[in-house]
C-alpha cells in the first residue's frame, strides 16, 4: 500500500483509501442492519431531476397510476447523499410486491458527478425521466428558495457572480472522496444546474438513449394529458387519467432585473442548443 501524501491542505491517498474502505464497512453494517427487507424491490425508474423543475408534481401524479408503486419517500437520496446507508436501507423504501413498476425521484442525481455510474452498477435497466425547466427561471427560483430558507446572504447578481468560485473544487472533492458532501455543490449552484446538456452526456455515457426520457416542466404543465401518455408509453404501463394534475411548489417570481435576464439567455444559448441536438427536440427556450 502507497502512503503518498498530496500537498498540505489537499486529500492524501491514504485518506481516500480510509474513505473508500469506511464506505465499504459502512455498507456492510447497514445491510445487515436492514437486513430484514431483503426481498424488497428495487426501483424500475428513476426521476432523476431537475431541482425546482416541477419533479415533486410529476412524482405525484405518477404515484396515482394504478400500476406505480411509489416509493414511501419522494426523494430518497440514495445515490447522492446517503449511498453508504447500504442496498438493503434504499430496498426499505420500496414495498416486496412484484406488481407494477416502482420509482423515486430524486432531484440532485441529475447534477452529482457519482450518481450515474452508482446508479448503472445497481439498476442497469432503470428507466430515467428528467423535467427541465428554463434554467434561467429554474436558477432564479432556485436563489429565491435559497435565500428564504436563510443560506443565501447575497443577492441574486453577486451570487451567480460568485458562483464559480464558491464552487471552485467541490466537485473534485466530491469524487476522491465519495461521502463528502458539499453544501455549496447543493445550494450555490444556480448557474451551473442549468447545464443540462453536461449532465445528461455523463448520464448517456452509461445508460443507453433510449432509457433516457427528457421533457421541459413548461411542456408538462401546458400539454399535461399528452406528456402523461408519453410517460406511460415510456414505462410500459397502461394508459391513465389521473383527474386533476397536480401542481406543488410551483411558484412565480417577478423581480429578475431585465440585464440580468438577458445576459443569462445570452450565456445559456450555446448550451441549450447542444442540448437540443442532444435530444433532437427544441425545448422553446431564448
Amino acid at each position: 500500500m502507497r502512503y503518498e501524501l498530496r500537498d498540505a491542505g489537499r486529500t492524501s491517498r491514504l485518506e481516500i483509501a480510509w474513505s473508500n474502505c469506511r464506505i465499504y464497512f459502512d455498507h456492510l453494517s447497514n445491510d445487515w442492519r436492514y437486513r430484514r427487507f431483503r426481498g424488497h424491490r428495487l426501483p424500475d425508474f428513476l426521476i432523476i431531476g431537475c431541482q425546482k423543475g416541477g419533479t415533486t408534481s410529476l412524482f405525484d401524479d405518477l404515484a396515482r397510476h394504478p400500476d406505480v408503486v411509489a416509493s414511501k419517500d419522494k426523494e430518497v437520496h440514495y445515490f447522492d447523499l446517503n449511498y453508504e446507508m447500504g442496498v438493503n436501507w434504499y430496498r426499505s423504501h420500496f414495498p416486496k410486491t412484484r406488481e407494477g413498476v416502482a420509482g423515486e425521484a430524486s432531484p440532485y442525481y441529475l447534477f452529482h458527478p457519482l450518481v450515474p455510474g452508482r446508479a448503472k452498477k445497481l439498476l442497469p435497466d432503470c428507466r430515467l425521466i428528467a423535467l427541465l425547466r428554463n434554467p434561467v427561471e429554474r436558477a432564479w427560483s432556485h436563489y429565491q428558495m435559497e435565500w428564504r430558507n436563510g443560506d443565501e446572504p447575497l443577492s441574486f447578481e453577486e451570487a451567480i457572480a460568485r458562483e464559480k468560485e464558491r464552487l471552485e473544487g467541490e466537485e473534485s472533492k466530491m469524487v476522491d472522496d465519495p461521502l463528502y458532501d458539499s453544501f455549496k455543490h447543493r445550494h450555490y449552484s444556480y448557474i451551473a444546474r442549468g447545464l443540462y446538456v453536461i449532465q445528461l452526456e455523463r448520464w448517456l455515457r452509461y445508460f443507453s438513449r433510449d432509457q433516457l426520457l427528457v421533457s421541459s416542466s413548461e411542456h408538462y404543465f401546458d400539454n399535461s394529458q399528452a406528456m402523461y401518455d408519453k410517460l406511460t408509453r415510456f414505462l410500459n404501463i397502461g394508459l391513465h387519467d389521473p383527474g386533476e394534475f397536480a401542481s406543488i411548489n410551483k411558484g412565480e417570481y417577478s423581480g429578475l432585473n431585465a440585464a440580468t435576464r438577458r445576459r443569462l439567455e445570452a450565456f445559456y444559448r450555446p448550451y441549450n442548443e447542444r442540448l437540443y441536438r442532444l435530444l433532437g427536440e427544441d425545448l422553446g427556450w431564448a
